[in-house]
């Protein structure tokens, strides 16, 4: 017996004082060895807004870097108001001028590519560079990484009091339907309940791990390994030795969700585009929606209809039509555009939109706006 104890007592001698110690000094030399010698990415840093949920803190500056060689560099600079933009929003718009509201996640957010080359503001720059144009157009974009359709809602009243925008642009991407569903929803957006007849609206509520978030920002090696290494996605290949099912995604959806009942589905867009309509009236303003391409069915050659998420585009048309917004679909201007150059939208590394992608809907997106302007003579000098 007391060979025993006195073996467990060596025993947790080393853990504490030798292995212990041993692992915090190899933490130490790795954090300082990184920020010495690696390109670390940065990300901005966060607050819980009352209003809005998960928001950036105001005026910061970095590099959001993904890939082992850098593949992904994006420079990101978060205004006054805590959104990535080239721009500090105002509260007045100019005289002459046409005020252009994006709203969207993480796609709008565009951390992946310089903050002056998203098309919120690629749109600004070719529709104002058009002679034609008999007023100056500028576009404030709202993204956040995690949003939805229904935070899209929330977003939107907050700019229409705040900013009192002529256009209102939803950029939807097809997780945005089911993550809307309080079930699936970050805690920190506005999400939706299901009664089986209507919706109710819960508000956004900060999120238990907001603390250990800031702190894990502030480790280099922390962000090297989440967002440099992408580690996450790098192991989940493994994730089989150890669950019998691993999620399997299509255009960001979980495969599981598609095998539901989605007879709500149409009730929800509705709910969510008659809602913002409502907000909108005070101030006169319009509605646009663009509506994400299925990118892996265009490299395949496959119809957007051989998949079940051809159901949210469906319902998202038909929505659109019934309450006469405007929807720009990306599906077919995507698979034109691949027709012809063979080029992909995404990075490598990232599901996101690259520079290219930006550019094809920034100039698709400006024809739209100014057929909708309506100006054919010359600016005003």
């Amino acid at each position: 017996m007391k060979q025993f104890l006195s073996g467990l007592q060596k025993f947790f001698f080393r853990i504490f004082f030798i292995s212990f110690p041993s692992l915090i000094l190899l933490i130490i030399v790795l954090e300082l060895g990184i920020r010495a010698f690696l390109p670390v990415s940065d990300f901005p840093d966060t607050t819980f807004h009352p209003a809005l949920g998960n928001h950036f803190l105001s005026n910061q500056r970095g590099f959001f870097i993904k890939g082992m060689h850098s593949e992904i560099r994006g420079k990101f600079r978060i205004n006054q108001q805590g959104w990535n933009s080239p721009h500090d929003y105002t509260a007045n718009t100019p005289l002459k001028t046409y005020r252009i509201a994006v709203i969207g996640d993480s796609y709008i957010e565009a951390l992946q590519v310089d903050y002056d080359k998203s098309y919120p503001y690629l749109l600004e720059k070719y529709i104002n560079a058009e002679e034609t144009m008999l007023q100056d157009v500028e576009v404030y974009s709202f993204g956040h990484s995690g949003a939805q359709l229904a935070q899209y809602l929330n977003v939107l009243r907050h700019v229409t009091q705040k900013y009192q925008p002529d256009l209102v642009v939803f950029n939807i991407v097809y997780n945005d339907f089911i993550e809307s569903l309080h079930d699936h929803s970050r805690k920190d957006n506005l999400s939706l309940e299901y009664s089986g007849e209507s919706f109710s609206e819960i508000m956004p509520r900060p999120m238990n791990t907001l603390g250990l978030k800031k702190f894990l920002r502030k480790s280099a090696l922390a962000r090297y390994l989440i967002l440099n290494m992408d580690i996450a996605n790098r192991i989940r290949p493994f994730t089989h030795f150890f669950y019998a099912d691993i999620p399997q995604y299509n255009a960001n959806v979980n495969s599981t969700y598609l095998d539901k009942d989605l007879s709500f589905l149409k009730n929800m867009i509705e709910y969510v585009f008659i809602q913002s309509l409502n907000a909108l009236k005070p101030i006169d303003a319009r509605l646009l929606l663009i509506l994400d391409a299925n990118r892996a069915s265009i490299y395949e050659n496959a119809s957007l209809n051989d998949s079940k998420i051809h159901l949210f585009q469906e319902a998202t048309k038909a929505t659109a039509e019934n309450l006469n917004i405007p929807l720009l679909e990306l599906d077919p201007v995507f698979r034109e555009t691949w027709k012809l150059e063979k080029k992909k939208f995404e990075f490598k590394f990232d599901g996101h939109w690259n520079g290219y992608a930006h550019r094809i809907i920034s100039e698709t997106l400006k024809s739209r706006i100014i057929l909708h302007l309506g100006n054919t003579n010359k600016k005003s000098k």
